[in-house]
């Protein structure tokens, strides 16, 4: 869990009370977890606008090893990693941000590729990126701000497929059931 003084706290679901460790990171906003094979991967958006790349082991032990800097402009409010169905370390992630844009980010080379509405719009969305998902086959990335729309896009072309309208105000969070078959 992370709260806005900047704590990670990682709590032992089997026994109850206070966290079993708790590191500090300045700015953070928002963070993704996927398993890896010797430990997790920790995908951190920060106000300051980067993303910090982790490695999560058992231990508590956090070892910072990548950071994007300047991935948006403001707060990365939203964070996903991408499944990777060819190995078990996550390759990508994908970012939403204060500044309305959705990127992937190539792990390897650390370079975004903004997802973008049209060829008239630089970004995803009017208003800020609250929440993004990843389906489970990691085709499809999901995501939803301020300007009160869902937005389902392709993640291998970047472009937007369908533009759910339901809500009258900011969208704060999705879910995705395991199927892909529904965004609640």
């Amino acid at each position: 869990s992370v709260s806005e003084d900047g704590d990670i706290c990682i709590w032992d679901c089997n026994t109850p009370g206070n966290p079993r460790f708790t590191n500090h990171i300045d700015g953070l906003r928002s963070i993704s977890l996927a398993q890896t094979d010797r430990s997790y991967q920790m995908a951190c958006g920060l106000t300051n606008g980067s993303i910090a790349i982790y490695k999560l082991y058992e231990s508590g032990m956090l070892n910072r090893v990548q950071l994007l800097e300047d991935a948006h402009r403001g707060a990365v409010y939203a964070i996903a990693n991408v499944p990777n169905h060819f190995g078990r370390d996550p390759i990508r992630v994908v970012s939403g941000g204060e500044d309305g844009k959705l990127c992937i980010w190539d792990l390897f080379n650390g370079t975004p590729t903004p997802f973008q509405r049209s060829s008239n719009s630089a970004t995803a969305h009017d208003d800020p990126i609250l929440t993004v998902a990843v389906t489970s086959d990691g085709k499809h990335v999901i995501s939803s701000g301020g300007d009160s729309v869902i937005r389902i896009w392709d993640i291998k072309t970047q472009k937007a497929l369908l533009c759910l309208r339901g809500h009258e105000d900011i969208v704060h969070s999705v879910g995705l059931t395991p199927d892909g078959k529904y965004i609640v």
